[in-house]
């Protein structure tokens, strides 16, 4: 968020990415998933000029919502769409 709201129009995108690996300790050649969830726009989280309470409390939502995405892509690994 830092590097955005000092550089505007650098467009920060955050991709969450869950990663499962089809052992508990991965050795050589095991079997992998990679499920790559939408892009999140970190400017979408800016507000023009905050305070630094302001920008906390934006960068809580900003957790909130990669929390959500990388919660959806397990979800995703255990119930996939038809």
């Amino acid at each position: 968020m830092q590097a955005e709201a000092t550089r505007p129009g650098l467009n920060v995108q955050i991709v969450p990415v869950d990663i499962y690996y089809g052992e508990a300790y991965p050795g050589w050649r095991c079997p992998v998933q990679i499920n790559v969830g939408e892009a999140i726009a970190v400017n979408q989280y800016l507000n023009g000029q905050e305070s630094p309470e302001g920008l906390k409390a934006r960068a809580k939502q900003l957790t909130a919502a990669l929390r959500a995405r990388l919660e959806a892509l397990v979800e995703s690994r255990y119930n996939p769409a038809p």
